[in-house]
């Protein structure tokens, strides 16, 4: 069933790195850091899409802003709860 996901959840965009890298998680030893890319839809809006990267494939203390990149990997998402989002009626 894992093989059917992989081979299932691919994607590759190319867009353009607007944030710095900033530390996420670490597993085992190994950093991971998040920075936001800005992705051209054909439709001439524009998405933010957020990257999750190892520091084993970049140089994460590098700025790369400003810069084009093609990124091949898997898409992950998930629900994130912010208490800014919960409002109450009581």
């Amino acid at each position: 069933m894992l093989d059917k996901v992989i081979e299932n959840n691919r994607v590759c965009i190319i867009g353009e790195v607007v944030s710095e890298f900033t530390f996420s998680h670490e597993v085992f030893g190994e950093g991971f850091y998040i920075a936001n890319v800005s992705v051209n839809r054909l439709s001439d809006m524009v998405d933010i899409i957020p990257l999750m990267i190892s520091e084993r494939l970049i140089d994460v203390t590098k700025d790369y802003r400003g810069r084009k990149i093609e990124v091949s990997g898997q898409f992950r998402s998930y629900n994130r709860c912010r208490a800014w989002y919960i409002r109450r009626n009581y």
